[in-house]
């Protein structure tokens, strides 16, 4: 690989995953529809309880090995003894561990279903599902892999491939009214076709061949996935810390109603969170080659477009959070409002970390990320306790905010320690953001029909922005040549 590919290979691997995680959105959210429609509540939630245990097994037993797979192989793309010993032992520990955690559910799926949920008819569809646990840890092989390669695009390409197969497989399922055990099975199918998928383009792309078990090799990657899965159980602790106590402290309506605004996060997030993704290999691949200064443009180029996104993105969700949230779940859920635009706040600091994690994993700091992770979620548990009983749904968002920026100034000190962090250009999208807000709010005084200014406000807030940045210098040269490299092959920008 080209020195000065890994530059458009960030960009372009961000785009690629952008992209695949919208057409993502979209076919869940016919999916859900379908589900519901096809199911009743009952089934449903058997079928819910289905992917919850999957999604409990899958976290701890993937022992963070595709991460580690990703950064060991991005940094040793050219030794190709090497990284077939990394794969080989990478696929070794991924494949015991699959088999495990297959085994342990489906002997256990008698259990899950009488004593742990008090529902006997899930027996059999965890058994299903067992099968689905399996395909899905032996992904994280393939697709860590493709990652180490920075091979963006075929990732892309497979989550499309499970999510586009699961929608037709429960289409066609229901379709001869297998009902609960069609959704199953088409769930349990859907991650068989991404293996599939997954194996043919590690195998046209990698040239991997087995090696034998190298157990330094293990320990190497383990030292590095170990971590790195308690930071992702803590992660996940931290996701559902609100929506937990809510129920706890408050009523199911609560629950319901923060739930609606909940969302936001992830869609404002989904550009860093691509950008992250798509960095984390090429910072590994470089740090391999001590070269602190390409590290350190990489990083302040991929702070720079996640922070010009988000900043415009949840501004205008901000300002939008009420036409959005009657158009779309009607004035039922207006309560869900307010807790809506602090939920964008997060997203502003969700996307930040989403860099900064992804930086610190391939400088090879898991162990900070971790230790970090655990200060936030416990920030979060406690806040939450303290300030829900008294200020309920706001009070939940105003946590989650404290704990974020907590977490995200944990993070961005320590980030510094390793690399130089440019913030001089921030005037620019924070100037640039509060213009396109006057423009939103002049337009949102306009008196005509919602469905029509929700779009106006839209399309015109984004070129105001945009606009104001240009004017303000918010593109420099290399910008300009980093997005012209992106439609030729003869140049190649340098970050």
């Amino acid at each position: 690989m080209e020195k000065e590919d890994v530059n458009v290979r960030v960009v372009k691997g961000t785009g690629f995953l952008f992209l695949g995680a919208i057409i993502g959105y979209l076919t869940s959210f016919f999916y859900r529809i379908i589900l519901a429609r096809g199911l009743d509540p009952s089934s449903y939630g058997i079928f819910s309880l289905v992917v919850t245990l999957i999604g409990i097994f899958t976290t701890i037993f993937s022992l963070g090995i595709s991460e580690a797979l990703t950064k060991f192989i991005s940094e040793n793309t050219t030794d190709k003894t090497r990284t077939n010993r990394i794969f080989s032992t990478g696929a070794i520990i991924i494949f015991v561990t699959a088999l495990t955690a297959a085994l342990l559910m489906f002997l256990l799926s008698d259990f899950f279903a009488t004593t742990v949920f008090n529902s006997p008819l899930a027996t059999t569809p965890f058994r299903i599902g067992a099968l689905a646990l399996f395909f899905t840890l032996a992904n994280k092989l393939y697709s860590g892999v493709l990652k180490g390669y920075q091979r963006m695009g075929l990732v892309s390409i497979s989550n499309l491939t499970e999510k586009v197969s699961k929608l037709a497989f429960t289409l066609l399922f229901f379709y001869l009214n297998f009902e609960l055990f069609g959704a199953v099975w088409a769930y349990t199918i859907s991650f068989f076709c991404m293996s599939t998928f997954l194996y043919f383009a590690y195998k046209h792309t990698t040239k991997l061949k087995m090696a034998k078990f190298n157990p330094e090799t293990s320990k190497r990657l383990l030292r590095f996935g170990v971590p790195l899965l308690i930071s992702l159980v803590a992660s996940s602790i931290f996701g559902w810390t609100d929506t937990f106590f809510i129920g706890v402290f408050r009523t199911s309506a609560d629950v319901g109603q923060y739930n609606a605004a909940l969302p936001v996060v992830g869609i404002l997030a989904m550009v860093a969170i691509a950008l992250g993704t798509a960095m984390f290999p090429a910072i590994s691949q470089i740090n391999a080659k001590k070269d602190k200064e390409k590290i350190a443009s990489i990083m302040n180029r991929s702070l720079k477009y996640a922070i010009y996104f988000i900043l415009p993105a949840a501004t205008g969700a901000i300002l939008l959070a009420e036409n959005l949230i009657i158009l779309l779940f009607t004035t039922e859920y207006a309560r869900s409002i307010l807790p809506f635009k602090l939920l964008g706040i997060v997203a502003v600091f969700i996307s930040l970390i989403a860099i900064l994690r992804n930086f610190m994993a391939g400088m090879g700091k898991p162990k900070k990320i971790m230790q970090f992770m655990l200060i936030g979620t416990g920030l979060n548990v406690v806040l939450n306790c303290i300030l829900i009983p008294f200020w309920g749904l706001e009070g939940a968002a105003i946590a989650t905010i404290i704990s974020v920026a907590t977490l995200t100034g944990l993070m961005f000190v320590y980030s510094r320690k390793l690399v130089r962090i440019r913030t001089k250009f921030l005037y620019k999208p924070v100037v640039a953001s509060a213009v396109m807000a006057g423009a939103i709010l002049l337009i949102k005084l306009l008196k005509i029909p919602a469905k029509t200014k929700i779009p106006l406000m839209v399309v015109f807030g984004a070129i105001v922005y945009f606009v104001v940045l240009i004017c303000l210098k918010g593109f420099d040269k290399r910008d300009k040549e980093l997005l012209r490299s992106l439609f030729s092959r003869k140049k190649k920008a340098k970050l």
